[in-house]
Parts: structure tokens; sequence; C-alpha cells
């Protein structure tokens, strides 16, 4: 079995049949019990390659077509549907590769998109699965974006996309190599990638309708499933495995008796089997799901006595992010210091370890001093954390904190005195956000350790690009709380500051709440 989710999915789509079995014909109008993706306007064929194109359909019922460059009417036992065509990558790679794919639309829809980057984790070696994925993947066919109706768009693609869906998904609950799945997040995405009617904000540069399907993938580890011998001579002798203690001496057409033991050894259900292909369901009793949650590792804000809206009383007193007790089944993530203050012990979303990311995943790699993108691919700050919409320079940028799950503007905000810098954070529209807050003294601190000389400034913490050392905190100083407050030097620490005093702003928001997790 494949342990590379690309070609996984790869051949879960080639697994899809699209030679569709004809029930009957009368005249233009084809029954067929299953009409997979098949809508207006799609070209099939018959047996022949003779091609007729759809006018009319009703899903896994019928297709009404007309001969396409002939005139012969269908006559065949067999529909060929348009074949499926595979994409995998990040947006901006998918759109340029499905740009050279065809001229023509029709030569390439619909198609399957796997996004990347993607969650893959190695199970426990006592499990029978070998590996998880975490993956995405839309399924998109063209639509008619300038004349269709939303009813249009749901009857001719989303509905035949959702068809599609269910032969994928059914694909996969076929075959045994993979664990049956739970169920998957279904997102339905009439006018995909154009939630403005702009056509130059489409993800991919066509008129596109279909579905959005989140789901976890589990492998079964080859090693511990059975396999399917070929045939051979009843006079041979064979040698048989099973979880890698040979069975020998054993005759094609004898039996072998296999006990089935608990870890006393005492016998739990004596099995016989025979040498034809044999299913097994064992069920673990006592067992639980081997996923395990990595929640957001974030300080509890504390009930400071509030001196102005937006310090920490009024964070707190607005719930604005309250304490989280994680489950049973979770734990918080960790920094991995015996690499790095910026190395994560569990993968973040974008499924590697590096604690900075811009929002689109890219990072600032230590090791060997470049900044890389998603998939560890050469990259530059400007590319990867520069968003130049919003930044006032080549350096200003916004990097995530999956440590902790919030989110930091790159570079100062400009010095304000305490309640200046409060008022005027709130209001700013960056990167498409406007929650910005001034971070609690508690927050600000997750940036720093004992271990930094430097935490932010000088600029040796990339991403981070400060040129000045002081900043706000929004934490009233809790001796004198309304004229002083915490400010931090960024070199060491924090310390109390007159609220006259200019300090430099610091932009905060809140990216992933608490109770927010990361499967591994």
């Amino acid at each position: 079995m494949e342990s590379n989710l690309v070609d996984i999915i790869k051949s879960i789509v080639e697994e899809i049949n699209t030679n569709l079995p004809v029930l009957s014909i009368d005249g233009e109008k084809i029954y067929l019990c299953n009409t997979l993706h098949l809508t207006i306007g799609k070209t099939i064929k018959d047996a022949t390659d003779k091609e007729y194109k759809i006018k009319e359909f009703k899903i896994n019922e019928y297709i009404v077509v007309e001969p396409f460059g002939h005139t012969d009417p269908f006559t065949g036992a067999v529909v060929v549907a348009p074949s499926l065509t595979f994409l995998h990558g990040d947006p901006k790679s998918t759109n340029n590769e499905y740009q050279q794919l065809s001229n023509r639309t029709s030569a390439k829809t619909p198609f399957i998109w796997l996004v990347e980057s993607y969650s893959a984790n190695n199970t426990r070696r006592d499990s029978a699965v070998d590996l998880s994925f975490s993956a995405r993947v839309f399924l998109l066919d063209w639509a008619n974006t300038p004349k269709w109706t939303n009813t249009e768009h749901n009857d001719n693609v989303i509905k035949p996309m959702e068809n599609l869906l269910r032969v994928f998904l059914q694909v996969i609950d076929d075959d045994y190599n993979f664990k049956r799945l739970d169920t998957p997040r279904i997102d339905v995405r009439p006018r995909f990638g154009d939630p403005i009617g702009d056509p130059t904000n489409l993800i991919i540069d066509e008129d596109l309708s279909g579905i959005d399907v989140s789901f976890n993938l589990e492998v079964y580890d080859a090693g511990q499933c059975c396999t399917v011998v070929e045939p051979i001579n009843t006079c041979i002798a064979a040698t048989n495995t099973l979880n890698g203690n040979q069975i020998d001496g054993t005759l094609i057409a004898t039996n072998k008796n296999i006990s089935i033991v608990d870890d006393l050894g005492a016998i739990i259900n004596p099995t016989i089997l025979n040498d034809t292909k044999t299913n097994l369901d064992l069920e673990i009793v006592g067992g639980g799901s081997s996923d395990l949650k990595v929640y957001y590792n974030r300080p509890d804000i504390v009930n400071m006595p509030s001196y102005a809206t937006y310090d920490e009383g009024d964070l707190f007193n607005t719930n604005y992010d309250p304490p989280f007790l994680i489950p049973n089944d979770g734990v918080y993530q960790q920094k991995d210091l015996s690499i790095n203050e910026d190395y994560l012990v569990y993968n973040n979303v974008w499924g590697h370890k590096f604690r900075l990311t811009s929002l689109t995943g890219g990072y600032y790699d230590f090791n060997d001093g470049q900044y890389k993108d998603v998939n560890g691919n050469l990259s530059t700050f400007i590319d990867e954390f520069r968003l130049p919409s919003a930044g006032v320079n080549n350096t200003d940028g916004l990097i995530v904190d999956h440590l902790t799950g919030l989110s930091h503007r790159s570079i100062r905000g400009g010095a304000a005195n305490y309640l200046n810098s409060l008022s005027s954070i709130p209001g700013t529209v960056y990167a498409g956000y406007s929650d910005y807050r001034s971070p609690t003294l508690a927050f600000m601190l997750t940036l720093w350790s004992p271990n930094m000389l430097n935490f932010l400034y000088p600029a040796n913490r990339q991403p981070f690009q400060y040129n000045q050392p002081t900043l706000w905190s929004c934490t009233p100083y809790i001796v004198a709380p309304t004229t002083t407050a915490f400010g931090i030097i960024v070199t060491y620490g924090s310390f109390p500051s007159s609220m006259a005093g200019a300090r430099n702003k610091h932009f905060c928001r809140i990216q992933y709440q608490r109770n927010q997790f990361v499967i591994q």
C-alpha cells in the first residue's frame, strides 16, 4: 500500500469506474442506476467512441442525450462518462497546473483536488493503523456562474458532485487497506473561490462549483494484514506467516488451527481458517481512538483591576479568552527546548513543527537561516509573511504562534502613551482582521524565555522585525492601576511604567481559540 497521501488519493480517483451500465434506452433517454458526475452539457461516449451531449438529466435515474458530430442514436450497453482529473498542491501551484492542462474546460473538468499541505502521522507501534492523514479534498466542476441561478448551481453541479463524492468515499470504505472513515466534514462550495463576485479573486481561474470534504484517512499496517495468495499446486507445501511468525508444513486444502489469546495466554476464540479468502472482524474492547488532540497552550487571563476599555480587566470581564480545561484525550502544545524555543513537540495545523508561521504556513528555518514556504521550499520574508495590501513596508507582516494560538504583527505599531495604545489598536484593520488587542502581560511573555538573551529586539528573533526595544502590554500595574501599567523591554522582560510615557504599540489577536486542537 502506498504511504504517500498524493499517491493514495490518486489511486482512489483511478478506482472510480466511469463506465456506467445502461439499464434501458427510450429514444434519447438513457436510464442508468448511477449517473456519477454527469450533468447538463457534458459529453458522453458509447463503446465505439461516438459522442453524445447531455441536454437533460435526473440524478441516478436517467440522462437525455443528442448526437454530437453525427446523427446516430445511442444504442450501447455502457455510457462512458468524462474522465476525472486529479490535482494536488497549494492553491497557487494548483491553479498554474490547471491552466496548463488544456485550453478546453471540458477536457479537465470535473477534477478532484487534494489540498496541500496536509498532516501525516505515524501511529503507535502496537496499533493496526500504520499512518494517519488529515486530508482536505475538493470535487469541482465547471459552472455557468454569470448566468445560473442558485438553484441551477445546486442542481447542475452541487448534486452531481455530491453523487461523485459518495462514490469516492465508497471506494475508500470498500478497500480493506483503510480503516472505515468517521463522518467526514462536507461543505458545499457554490461559486467556488469567488466570495464577492470579483473574477480577480478566484482561487482557480475558472467558474467552478462543488464540494469541500475534510476527513482523517487511516491506513492499516500492511505487515498486519492478510495477503491474498495466488493459487498454487495443491501438492506443494505452503509457507505462510501470521503476525510475522511462520506457519510451516501446511498443505493447500488442509486446515490450520489458529488460537487468539489474551495477554495472559487464555484462549479468547478458537478459530479454524480454511485456505480461502477470510475476513476477520476484530473488536478491541476497552480501546479507543489513537488520535491525539493537541490544544493551544495559552495562559489564562487574570482579573487585574480594570482601568480602561481594552485593558486586561476588560478582556477578562468580556470573556474574550476564557480559561479552558483540555479533555482527557488531549495535551497542550509544548516547546521542544531540546531543539529551539521556536520548535514544537507536536505538529502545527500545517503539518510541521515550526512554531512561528505566516498565514499560509511559511516559516523561518533557524537550522539554515532561510525562509521556507509551507512545503519546505526556499522562500523569503516578503513572499511568506509580508501582506502588500496591508503592510506599511517590506518588514510588515502577520506572525502566527502555534504554541499559543495568538498572532502578532511583525513590527512595532508606533509610539503612544498607554491609553492611546489601548484605544487605537482595536480600530485597526490589518491583514483582513479587525479584532486586534494590545496583548496582556501574560500573552506577551509567552514570546519570552530565560533561555533567550533577546526575545524580539534586536531583530534576531526572525520572523519578528522589531527595531525598538519597548512595548505596552494591556495589563495595568496592580499596585497603582490608574497611573502605571506594565511595559515590556523586549530584550529581557517586563517593568512598571507611567501610563503617560511613550511605549510602542503591539498588535495581537487570537488566531486560534483555546479549545481548538490539531489531530496528531
